[in-house]
């Protein structure tokens, strides 16, 4: 496909470093893994900030995964999966 323009709006604090991304054309949102901030940032596929899930075991993600369809983003750190319920979307 052609290049699109892509800026973060209404995220709070900024995001210095987007360390993991998640995107899928069945999903409504796209999914950023800040690992500095221990959150995981939702936002609409324009950029346009959704909802953040905090948590300090986030710190030692390296990947992430969402189901939509289950409600779920299933977070890889080094020895074991963590899962967070999707409650704000």
């Amino acid at each position: 496909g052609s290049p699109q323009r892509f800026s973060l709006t209404g995220v709070t604090p900024e995001i210095g470093n987007v360390d993991a991304l998640y995107a899928d054309p069945d999903n409504t949102y796209v999914y950023l893994l800040d690992k500095a901030g221990k959150r995981v940032v939702v936002v609409e596929k324009d950029g346009k900030y959704k909802a953040q899930y905090l948590n300090d075991q986030i710190a030692t993600a390296t990947n992430l995964v969402v189901s939509e369809a289950d409600k779920k983003i299933i977070l890889l750190t080094g020895e074991k999966l963590l899962s967070i319920d999707l409650k704000n979307i």
